[in-house]
């Protein structure tokens, strides 16, 4: 017979893991760390994404889609956030190759299944405007 998790259990449980991506490219014996998202911080991504859809639902403006996941994800050693919304277009001109490579691991981590990968690619269409700043939504604090 399977336990039940009590409320504080559950809420005290350490269950956002992380994972060590090298990145060479950025420096000899470097790597960054992505965590997984949180549930908050991946309804704030999805937001994101639903925000940019035009009428017909496709997404209208992608520009920038990899590095708001991965800078929602990467943290220091401590678990501090390392970007600040305003370095997410700098974050977005460094090497496609290392910011997909990034953005998989989080997507991966983050349980952001294929499916829904493939349902933001096929939705790209129209025209990207020319804002290269992060389309998410701040986050409120949630009161103790």
């Amino acid at each position: 017979m399977s336990q039940h998790l009590t409320a504080e259990e559950i809420l005290d449980a350490d269950d956002l893991p992380w994972r060590d991506e090298p990145t060479p490219e950025w420096g000899a014996g470097s790597c960054v760390r992505i965590r997984t998202l949180t549930g908050d911080e991946r309804d704030q991504w999805e937001v994101g994404m639903a925000n940019r859809k035009g009428k017909n639902g496709q997404i209208v403006n992608g520009r920038g889609i990899r590095a708001e996941l991965v800078a929602a994800s990467a943290i220091s050693e401590n678990g501090a956030k390392l970007f600040t919304p305003q370095q997410v277009a700098k974050l977005g001109s460094k090497s496609a190759a290392v910011v997909n490579r990034l953005y998989g691991v989080a997507l991966e981590l983050s349980g952001i299944g294929e499916d829904e990968e493939e349902d933001i690619a096929k939705n790209y269409g129209g025209e990207a405007n020319d804002d290269s700043g992060s389309t998410l939504p701040e986050l409120s604090p949630t009161p103790a």
